[in-house]
């Protein structure tokens, strides 16, 4: 685990603090500055480590979250759902594995829990994704390029659920492409992450 991954008891109160966090952030580097930032909502939360929600419970954290950030910086503000777990989405057995799809649905279809309107706002997707996944290949060790090219494809596919999923980039947020004799990601210094 990763520390507190419950949802928010209250969303609306979870809506006002990141309202609060955006405008401090305004009030000391300025708006100019701010509006260009990338504001994320969570990391991973189709990993069970790292929530333990249910899609709907994400869904409703981040309409909150995203509709604070855009209460505060207007319609250019930059935001987008958490870095996905890439491994966790090819996994049948974790809690929600496909809740992604249903997630997007939401955010292209869905009622918004904050606002009561149609859809979400969404600026960027984005994965965590290691060089290692897909299985091992026999007798290989390192790099494996078909990670990123996999990635990729991935994103790709959920963008195209949003209907204006060419305006929304696709982005590597949390990533390494060393593994090591195990074809475990390497905990070499610098192999890890961006």
């Amino acid at each position: 685990s990763y520390g507190e991954k419950a949802p928010p008891a209250n969303f609306q109160l979870w809506g006002e603090m990141a309202k609060k966090i955006v405008e401090l952030l305004v009030e000391r580097y300025g708006r100019d500055e701010v509006v260009k930032w990338r504001f994320r909502v969570w990391t991973e939360p189709n990993n069970p480590d790292s929530f333990d929600g249910t899609v709907e419970d994400y869904a409703a954290m981040y309409d909150w979250a995203a509709d604070a950030v855009v209460q505060v910086l207007g319609a250019q503000a930059i935001i987008g759902p958490a870095n996905f777990c890439r491994a966790c989405t090819q996994t049948p057995s974790w809690p929600y594995w496909s809740g992604v799809e249903r997630l997007l649905q939401h955010f292209a279809n869905g009622t918004n829990y904050a606002t009561g309107k149609k859809g979400s706002p969404v600026s960027f997707l984005a994965l965590s994704s290691y060089g290692n996944y897909g299985g091992p290949p026999v007798n290989k060790y390192g790099y494996s390029p078909l990670a990123t090219a996999m990635s990729a494809e991935l994103l790709t596919s959920w963008r195209n659920i949003l209907p204006k999923g060419n305006d929304v980039s696709i982005e590597l947020h949390e990533f390494g492409t060393l593994v090591n004799k195990e074809w475990r990601t390497s905990l070499e210094p610098g192999s890890f992450g961006a």
